[in-house]
């Protein structure tokens, strides 16, 4: 049963003008008397008239209710009413306790999370009740049980927005604990978004607590569809780069996406399909772009994502750069003794390797690093070749050995020695030496030195005044062990001992692994400008300052005021949480990234407290009854009309009747137009159908059954409609649905057929309505909408349910041998000069009558998703993202659109303009 709190107004303050029905009362109890017949002799003009006055007549106290009632009723339906209907039932006592998810899951459908919490807060205010508002991921926490008015409430509310880590909801619990003073008056609403981080048992515990006292728990728990899609950081894996898609939610139906990359300066690169399977709860994407493009990725998201952990953000560590290792005829099928073994399984995961024994081949654009093993004295040709590519940006790496200890070459980054420096072994000058602490300028920076690792044999670097400045690594005597030296914009870094074992254990360690990566990042690439600027000296910071981070919709911006630096050692142990959201740490350029998510990330659907209820987060439905108000109070008028004819003489009884025939008529209309809507809005017999699609001209689709799929086609050909009246002169009216049994297809042009497994097997009337259709000069588009299970991440499915459905219907109609529109087709030049028609898909071609340019084709048949790729709300947002090429596509998709309409109302006209230069010619022009 609705009570009166579920009669709201839009504008409440208009009700406050029944203070003046008690004037309007007195008002309307005076009405002018009845008018007197008087016999208008020639001669007698005054004879027969009174000289008193009379004294008007009172209005009947059942007229005047009733003129009371018609302003009433005008003022309430004024005051914008609206009835709510199946609210959940509370109690209305007591203070309101709002729990609201502020983690970066709850980003997704934000705005329904506050409208939900703005109509729990209006419903206190209206009982009078206080608010306290708890925020689970507010940097500050909630310290305090402190009530405020819901104006406070509304304030604070409006002031909300998601993070982008999880929330922390324990620090909720001693503030709802403490409580005692309110404890057994207290109604909780908690607005979860659904997902359980691994830290919420004490929350449990204390909620469970609650409702043991008796305390009202409510948990809204969102629905399926409001469970974000997430992304996994890329691993370093060999030969490709695969980001990972989760789901968050439970299990479900397929879901298909695509996942958005980016360079560092915002231009996108390319949209990548994806399609989760029913009940999975992970895919795996592979990014496959030429190594070059994929290196300029700095960012993936998840398009329409809206949520920090739908966004991943790459640095040098996740750049796969090439590089060519120098490999001498004598050192193949070395395996485990090969000199340069160990730093190609270290560089493998995060490189294109590329081996050649000519160094001139190497030394090219293509790489950007070349790892040269022991060679003592390279040729005046190969010093030249390396050279001029070190000087564009190219990092050779060299380790020693027992050629170097003999002499070397010119690209070295300092003089060394002759011989080498044996250490360990009878005729050893020292013991085997272990690693000194690496200096804070160096590369190598933060990196721990085992005590394991030692070196028994170096070549010596003879001592100069820069010697410190280029030493990147020290033994524990002091004597260097990687030295460098900067020439033009590229690097010259020489190990003073093997890559292999024969002089040190190093290469046996994560250490070289590690300092093979840091290596690896700090290659700046080859520039093709001869005439830029080297960059800088590497010096890493130890301290990594934010310097652009992610905010809960995921978009990068400046670091809030909480943010703090990062320890270079600790990235990878330090979680995302107030001191530290997601994004970019450490120098401006060639920063760490920071990401909210990784593989470890702990993400399961949250299980509601015991005892606690639980809904969803739709508040019941609303109805505007501000219209039968207004309905009511016309029919009122009606009746003041009608009840005011027998107190007037101004009518004769004939024409009295007539009026009252004419009032009850305007009512019976107005009852039946507002008690059906459809009337107004459609047509509701076939005579009508005819005028509305025949007023202009209209596309339209088929009704498959399917709300969803009808709901896509209807804003689909409304977008595609507004794009021919913007770019064409044709200017098409809203779309019509129609039955494709039932509705005359003689009034459209063209017809637009989504095409669903669950086809409905068409009777011979529905088969030969077609085809007269398609005779008659209309154009069906039959779209089954499956493009993407050809995109190459998947196997391709030739028979998929959509495609049999068709399939079965085609057997049954009357059409020709059909073909994939030739490139001469009057379709790509209908409007546009187009040779590909894509939609939400590309990968599916269009199809229509064999030798279709010598008449109008009746049947066009795609699985491109067209009205998907057309379709945007009221807002103008598009619902769905086109792949694989994103905004340039949907363009793409939009002009295919309106070739196929034109093509549908003109025909083959344009095929007949390749004879207009001729024609000129003949006539002289």
């Amino acid at each position: 049963m609705l009570g009166f709190d579920a009669l709201l107004f839009s504008t409440p303050w208009i009700l406050s003008t029944l203070a003046l029905l008690p004037g309007l009362w007195w008002l309307l109890r005076i009405t002018p008397p009845k008018p007197k017949q008087i016999i208008f002799p020639a001669l007698l003009l005054m004879k027969g008239i009174k000289s008193t006055e009379d004294t008007p007549h009172k209005t009947p106290w059942w007229l005047l209710l009733l003129r009371i009632a018609i302003a009433f009723l005008i003022i309430l339906a004024a005051a914008g009413p609206s009835l709510h209907q199946g609210k959940p039932q509370e109690s209305t006592k007591g203070t309101l306790v709002l729990i609201v998810d502020t983690g970066w899951a709850a980003a997704s459908h934000w705005s329904k999370r506050i409208e939900l919490a703005n109509e729990l807060i209006d419903r206190a205010e209206r009982n009078g009740n206080p608010v306290v508002l708890f925020s689970s991921a507010a940097p500050q926490g909630a310290s305090s049980f402190n009530p405020a008015s819901a104006a406070e409430a509304r304030s604070k509310l409006a002031a909300l927005a998601p993070f982008p880590f999880a929330p922390v909801r324990s620090k909720i619990i001693n503030a709802l604990l403490d409580a005692n003073s309110l404890i057994e008056n207290m109604r909780v609403h908690w607005l979860s978004d659904g997902i359980d981080y691994g830290q919420d048992d004490e929350l449990d515990k204390a909620l469970s607590a609650l409702i043991a006292r008796g305390i009202e728990v409510t948990v809204h728990q969102p629905s399926t569809g409001w469970f974000p899609l997430v992304l996994i950081p890329p691993q370093p894996k060999e030969g490709e780069l695969t980001v990972t898609v989760l789901s968050t939610g439970p299990a479900s139906g397929p879901r298909t996406g695509a996942i958005r990359s980016f360079t560092a300066d915002g231009r996108q690169i390319e949209d990548t399909p994806f399609l989760m399977s029913a009940g999975a709860k992970q895919v795996d994407v592979n990014i496959r772009l030429p190594l070059r493009l994929r290196n300029k990725i700095a960012r993936f998201e998840i398009v329409g994502g809206q949520t920090a952990a739908g966004v991943v953000l790459l640095d040098d560590r996740n750049r796969r750069k090439p590089v060519g290792m120098v490999e001498f005829p004598d050192q193949a099928g070395l395996s485990l003794l090969a000199p340069l073994y160990y730093a190609e399984k270290a560089i493998r995961p995060v490189t294109e390797i590329r081996r050649n024994s000519r160094i001139e081949e190497l030394a090219t654009p293509a790489n950007d690093i070349i790892f040269l093993t022991d060679t003592g004295r390279l040729t005046d040709i190969q010093q030249e070749d390396l050279s001029r590519w070190i000087d564009s940006g190219g990092m050779l790496i060299r380790f020693a050995g027992s050629r170097m200890a003999a002499g070397t070459d010119q690209l070295i980054p300092v003089r060394l020695r002759q011989g080498g420096r044996s250490l360990g072994g009878a005729l050893s000058w020292d013991t085997p030496q272990k690693l000194a602490a690496f200096d804070r300028d160096s590369p190598f920076a933060g990196l721990d030195a085992p005590d394991e690792v030692t070196v028994s044999r170096q070549v010596l670097a003879e001592p100069s005044l820069d010697l410190a400045d280029k030493t990147w690594a020290r033994l524990s005597d002091g004597t260097p062990l990687v030295t460098a030296k900067r020439n033009g914009r590229g690097w010259i870094i020489l190990f003073h001992t093997t890559a292999n074992t024969e002089w040190t254990n190093l290469p046996l360690s994560g250490l070289f692994v590690e300092m093979m990566h840091r290596l690896i990042a700090l290659a700046p690439g080859i520039e093709s400008n001869p005439g830029a600027l080297a960059e800088p000296t590497p010096r890493l910071p130890q301290t990594l300052s934010p310097v652009r981070t992610l905010n809960g919709f995921g978009r990068l911006g400046k670091p809030p005021a909480t943010a703090e630096p990062i320890i270079l050692k600790d990235l990878k142990l330090t979680l995302p949480g107030p001191n530290h959201p997601p994004g970019y740490y450490g120098p401006e350029r060639g920063g760490y990234a920071f990401n909210l998510l990784n593989a470890d990330s702990f993400i399961k659907v949250l299980e509601k407290p015991d005892g606690a209820k639980l809904t969803g987060y739709g508040f019941g439905t609303t109805l505007d009854v501000s219209g039968f108000i207004l309905l009511a109070a016309l029919i009122l008028f009606l009746a003041d009309g009608l009840a005011r004819l027998p107190l007037s003489n101004q009518l004769s009884a004939p024409k009295r009747g007539k009026t009252v025939a004419v009032i009850f008529a305007v009512a019976a209309a107005s009852a039946f137009i507002t008690g059906n809507p459809g009337w107004a809005q459609g047509a509701s017999t076939p005579d009508d159908f005819a005028i509305m699609a025949t007023r202009e001209t209209r596309l339209a689709y088929v009704k498959t059954g399917n709300p969803e799929i009808d709901e896509i086609s209807r804003l689909g050909l409304r977008s595609l409609s507004e794009a021919l009246t913007r770019r064409t002169s044709f200017e098409p009216g809203d779309p019509i649905a129609v039955s494709i049994s039932k509705d005359e297809l003689a009034f459209f042009p063209f017809l637009y057929w989504p095409v669903v497994s669950a086809l409905p097997d068409p009777g011979p009337e529905t088969i030969s309505r077609i085809n007269s259709f398609m005779k008659s000069g209309g154009t069906i588009l039959f779209d089954t909408r499956d493009a993407q299970l050809a995109i190459p991440a998947l196997p391709e499915i030739r028979n998929t349910p959509n495609r049999e459905a068709l399939r079965a219907l085609l057997s049954r109609l009357d059409i020709p041998p059909m073909e994939h529109v030739p490139a001469e087709h009057v379709l790509g030049k209908s409007f546009y000069l187009m040779s590909k028609f894509p939609g939400r898909w590309q990968n599916g071609p269009l199809w229509t009558e064999t030798n279709g340019t010598k008449r109008i084709s009746g049947i066009l048949v795609g699985s491109n998703d067209y009205a998907a790729a057309w379709a945007r709300d009221d807002r103008g947002t598009w619902l769905f993202p086109v792949t694989p090429g994103g905004e340039i596509q949907r363009e793409q998709a939009l002009r295919a659109g309106v070739n196929i309409v034109l093509y549908a109302l003109t025909g083959n006209y344009k095929a007949d303009q390749v004879h207009v230069p001729a024609i000129l010619k003949r006539l002289g022009r």
